[in-house]
């Protein structure tokens, strides 16, 4: 039997900090993307039920891999662990006499999402639970931050962990311990620093727009300077525009598309980004239940989608294409590449690229059902390979150290965003290099901002 990981000594300070019987009764911890903060609320969740079998430990998550993931992490250690979907929730209905039906003795995971349903929201809160632990907290808004504030009136020992900044007043006015992790601070058993110099090399893969495709910005520019000009639903819609054109001609074909169908609705143009799978851009609904697009703007869509018709080629497919070529060619490493990108469409148009190339692929997007996504997680792991995968996935808190070959084919839209992107594969004890290269068009270069990856060095 394989014995369980060994915590670093961060994460078993912090363990202890929680365990610890006058330690506060809510506890946040911050850290970078990629400095074993699952593992550890995982342990914790463990350790907790070793020290007390008789409790309740809830852990939320953001997603239902990463319930998965930690469950496994959980096993690993000794404990016992289930993640409650539809499925489970309603067994545990029927196996009930009483009207508590949450078990004591397991740790229960379970995704926000699912938590917030009514009947299942309704069950945790008549339960008093022992431990609450929130992984991902920053995604605590809206419903899922009303949801915590009342879980946290059931609950005895709290504990938040986030790599992002906890919204609003999410902690205002509660007394709060506050555990920071800083990478250049963190030691490993032997007392060195765990963060070895082996950072991220990243590459540059610049192209440049032929004839027709200079055309298509042309009309793009245009069509953007009239709605960025506009009302504040207008220029919510430039910045999708922008973002559709800058990732691939089928993602802004299904932008245009889409916006003078649902134009001529009067539908509520929020709904483009969940189409899209996009993740960066955020705008409250309410602010875009108008008519945005008149005769003037929807005649230069009718001219961009025109001008799509006559592209002859894709420049930046050309450059992917050759980039790929490039790294399942060099032998004297065992690549395993991870593309991502921001649109579901244009995942699944690099899928046909590589699929028309005899290149074998795993694509995973917010549409895939947990169990394959875990299915097709361990494959890609197991075998390496090629993993084409959205940007609003690889924010689930799901880490992938062994990709050695990281391509942005769509370039993240903040600084923020891409730490916790890069802090998927950037974690402590890569035994390889990452090499991470961004597609740019050379004359849009001032959209990717290098320096804000913090790296030593740059190579082109």
């Amino acid at each position: 039997m394989v014995p369980p990981r060994k915590l670093f000594p961060h994460q078993s300070d912090f363990v202890d900090t929680v365990m610890n019987t006058a330690s506060k009764r809510i506890i946040c911890l911050s850290t970078n993307v990629g400095l074993g903060k699952t593992f550890t609320l995982a342990a914790l969740a463990s350790r907790f039920l070793q020290a007390h079998p008789v409790t309740r430990v809830l852990i939320l998550c953001p997603a239902g891999a990463l319930c998965n993931h930690m469950r496994g992490i959980i096993h690993e250690q000794g404990s016992t662990a289930v993640h409650v979907n539809r499925y489970k929730f309603r067994e545990l209905l029927d196996n009930t006499t009483e009207f508590q039906i949450w078990p004591c003795g397991l740790v229960l995971l379970m995704s926000y999402a699912f938590a917030r349903q009514p009947d299942v929201r309704d069950s945790l809160l008549n339960t008093q639970w022992d431990l609450l632990i929130t992984d991902e907290a920053h995604y605590l808004t809206g419903a899922q931050g009303d949801l915590f504030r009342r879980l946290e009136s059931v609950a005895d020992k709290i504990v938040l962990a986030t790599a992002g900044k906890i919204q609003g007043d999410l902690l205002a006015e509660r007394d709060v311990f506050h555990v920071e992790w800083k990478r250049e601070q963190l030691v490993g058993h032997n007392g060195k620093l765990l963060d070895d110099g082996m950072r991220p090399l990243v590459h540059e893969v610049s192209f440049s727009l032929d004839r027709e495709e200079k055309k298509l910005s042309a009309s793009v520019a245009e069509l953007f300077q009239k709605l960025e000009a506009g009302t504040l639903s207008q220029r919510f819609v430039s910045k999708i525009l922008l973002q559709s054109f800058y990732s691939s001609p089928v993602a802004l074909e299904g932008f245009l598309r889409r916006a003078l169908e649902r134009a001529t609705l009067r539908d509520d143009f929020f709904t483009l980004m969940e189409d899209t799978d996009e993740y960066s851009v955020e705008a409250s609904s309410s602010e875009l239940r108008y008519q945005i697009v008149d005769e003037k703007i929807r005649t230069t869509m009718g001219q961009a989608l025109s001008g799509l018709e006559d592209l002859q080629r894709d420049s930046k497919l050309d450059a992917f294409s050759q980039l790929v070529n490039k790294i399942t060619g060099s032998s004297q490493r065992g690549s395993r590449i991870c593309v991502i990108t921001a649109y579901v469409d244009t995942l699944y148009y690099l899928a046909a690229d590589l699929e028309e190339r005899g290149l074998e692929h795993l694509t995973l997007h917010g549409e895939v059902r947990d169990e394959e996504r875990e299915k097709s997680f361990r494959r890609f792991v197991d075998t390496g390979g090629i993993l084409v995968a959205t940007m609003a996935l690889m924010t689930e808190g799901l880490g992938l150290p062994e990709v050695t070959d990281l391509i942005f084919y769509d370039l993240p839209t903040n600084d923020l965003l891409m730490q916790r992107l890069l802090g998927r594969f950037d974690r402590f004890g890569r035994s390889k290099q990452l090499h991470v290269y961004m597609l740019t068009n050379t004359e849009n270069r001032e959209r990717c901002n290098f320096e804000s990856l913090c790296l030593p060095e740059r190579n082109r």
